[in-house]
């Protein structure tokens, strides 16, 4: 025991340690930079195309644009004026202008573009800087008079130190000082109700729908008066310039092989920031502890690898393709959805693994530990691994009769739910659904004994005791009936009709235990408790309820409300048993509940006045008392359906018929 414990620290210290080392290193510039290219090899090869967005249009100025005036810089102002003048009478949510006015041109039309700065309709924020690598003293002190201050936005990049390469969203200030604004993004994204950024997000850049269309559609700014109207209605204008040689920058899109992308022009940058917060993308990345997660699984890969002791050569070459696999698994991966997943970190943790394994690791102790790993094999089933570890004896195939309660969901309609989705869509909705029953089965100590499509089995009372077992069981019962009636109105309101979820709650003696070979076990329950669990679930079908329970759980929790429905047949067996469902808050508020308890309690009354043997008494209808008081409650209660289910019977002569459940 004590060398079995010696060895897993060792091969846990190899892992740990390549794992560390790994990370350690990544932070050196030389490994960092490695890392952001093979991230942004993906970003800018290997995304999946999106549509051209609906929400941005981009006016540029263009080097056409340009050689109409008689001077390239300033832009001319009067231009600018009309150009603005233009886009805001048609129909737009929002305009940024990405063109720094920073220095005065001729005086009439500097008026005539400060005027119609003033005029718009439309939200208008206008490039601002006091980067002295863009504007020195004169040109700050002009732009600050020209452009005021709740117009200006901060059109500054965050760059990289390493590579120089913008990848941030840039929020700017927080809006109390003039001379530092909020970012140009952030703001329109403001101005149309989202929240503004407080903090530098990375930039999810926009994939192109196709290799010959832009992200996002791009008119040339000398050609407004030509462009519909219904082009850039409803939408936010950048204006800024696309030109050959000025306000280019290096992004992570520098591995495209289109020449605009390689060096992109600013207004595009913030289109992309600008898609990013109105879509409510983020760049999928992978969090710290996650790339140490996995650094160690990639140690660990190594590390195995160098168990084997196949020979130098082999372990190179087969941890090469393990390497080439993962690469590949990434980039393609990430094409299909999968997050920026680190590269370069993991590859070297697993070369670190490999190689500290061949040092510490002798050809006695992989022989030991293969042995280990054989006798290890058995356990596969995690639910049970508390319980082996406190009792390892429970590692045998055995059970044990003990009181258990079980609860049992199921969603109505299902098949027809999942003939409707896509395989994706159903896939997140029922995760979610399954989720979140586990939580609640799980903040009321249940057991979640197995899923079956989309059912739900738990257990309370094991494996740990639970002498309230009835009572957690329907309290939980109850609490999932109220969670997923919540999750079933908001899919509603988004356009998903999900089924109502049919509960059923039973107790009784069961076999719970490990079941299965020497090979391979599982932790469950068998019995017939088990089985009229199932079908106490179907039941609800029979009464239109959603929660039923049976009469030994009905005795174990007399603080609960609620409403008798008499004896049940259920399929395949033949003692009858009597089941109640849960009275809702409105049924006590309104007085229902106590009708409905009084009437079964006169019908139990007007039973035993009725003498002969009982299965012939069992047929015949109530007395005229017994339907009166019905007849009432039909009266004072239109709208329930258990009153009027009742009284479908009555009129049949069933009323003491055991209700016929049929399938389940």
């Amino acid at each position: 025991m004590r060398l079995a414990l010696q060895k897993a620290g060792t091969t846990a210290g190899i892992v740990v340690l390549a794992a560390c080392l790994a990370v350690a290193l990544s932070r050196l510039s030389f490994i960092d930079l490695l890392e952001r290219m093979a991230a942004d090899l993906r970003v800018a090869a290997f995304q999946a195309p999106l549509s051209q967005t609906t929400e941005i249009a981009v006016v540029a100025v263009t080097e056409q644009t340009l050689h109409q005036f008689k001077y390239r810089s300033p832009i001319d102002r009067e231009f600018l004026a009309h150009l603005l003048e233009r886009v805001d009478s048609m129909g737009v949510k929002a305009i940024g202008l990405d063109i720094l006015l920073d220095q005065p041109t001729e005086p009439e039309k500097d008026e005539a573009l400060a005027r119609t700065l003033r005029n718009l309709r439309s939200p208008v924020f206008v490039s601002y800087t006091r980067s002295p690598e863009v504007v020195d003293e004169r040109q700050s002190t002009f732009l600050d008079q020209f452009v005021p201050s709740e117009l200006r936005a901060s059109t500054d990049f965050l760059r990289d130190p390493i590579d120089g390469a913008v990848r941030w969203i840039n929020p700017g200030g927080n809006g109390s000082n003039p001379l530092d604004p909020r970012g140009l993004a952030s703001l329109l994204a403001t101005q149309l109700g989202y929240p503004p950024l407080t903090e530098q997000r990375e930039i999810a850049w926009r994939p192109r729908p196709d290799r010959d269309t832009r992200p996002f559609p791009v008119y040339p700014a000398h050609s407004i008066d030509d462009l519909p109207a219904e082009w850039v209605r409803g939408r936010v204008v950048l204006i800024g310039g696309i030109v050959s040689l000025e306000d280019r920058h290096r992004t992570p899109l520098s591995f495209a092989s289109d020449p605009e992308d390689r060096l992109m022009p600013g207004i595009l940058i913030h289109a992309h920031s600008l898609a990013q917060l109105l879509e409510g993308r983020q760049l999928n990345t992978f969090s710290l502890p996650a790339t140490w997660m996995i650094a160690i699984v990639l140690a660990m890969v190594g590390h195995l690898i160098s168990i084997q002791r196949t020979g130098v050569i082999t372990s190179v070459v087969g941890a090469l393709a393990m390497l080439a696999g993962f690469w590949l698994a990434a980039l393609f991966g990430y094409r299909a959805g999968a997050p920026l997943i680190p590269l370069v970190t993991p590859s070297l943790a697993m070369g670190l693994g490999l190689w500290f394994s061949d040092l510490a690791i002798g050809r006695a102790e992989r022989h030991r530990r293969r042995f280990l790993q054989r006798a290890f094999s058995r356990y596969v089933s995690p639910e049970v691994v508390n319980q082996l570890i406190e009792r390892p004896d429970r590692l045998k195939v055995a059970c044990e009769r003990r009181e258990a309660t079980f609860v049992f969901t199921d969603i109505a309609d299902f098949t027809a739910l999942a003939e409707r989705m896509e395989p994706e869509a159903l896939s997140r909705v029922l995760n979610e659904y399954l989720d979140g029953c586990c939580q609640i089965i799980f903040a009321h100590q249940g057991t979640v004994d197995k899923f079956i499509g989309d059912a739900v089995m738990a257990v309370f009372n094991a494996p740990i005791c639970q002498p309230d077992h009835p009572a957690r069981a329907l309290r939980c019962a109850i609490a999932l009936d109220t969670w997923i009636e919540a999750f079933r109105a908001r899919h509603a309101s988004a356009g998903t009709q999900i089924g109502v979820t049919r509960i059923g709650v039973h107790t009784g003696p069961a076999m719970v235990g490990n079941f299965g070979s020497q090979m391979r076990m599982d932790f469950t329950s068998l019995g017939d408790t088990v089985n009229v669990a199932s079908r106490v679930e179907g039941v609800n079908r029979v009464f239109g309820t959603r929660v039923i329970c049976t009469e030994p759980v009905a005795r174990a929790n007399p603080d609960i409300a609620l409403l008798e429905l008499g004896l049940v047949q259920l399929l395949g067996r033949g003692a009858s048993i009597r089941v109640y469902t849960i009275a809702s808050t409105t049924q006590q508020v309104s007085g229902f509940a106590q009708a409905w308890a009084k009437f079964w309690r006169q019908s139990a009354t007007a039973k035993s006045a009725v003498p002969g043997p009982a299965p012939v008494q069992a047929m015949r209808p109530l007395d005229q008392h017994i339907e009166h008081y019905l007849n009432e409650l039909s009266q004072d209660f239109p709208d329930e359906p258990l009153v009027q289910f009742f009284a479908r019977r009555i009129h049949s002569g069933q009323e003491w018929t055991p209700v016929q459940t049929g399938s389940k």
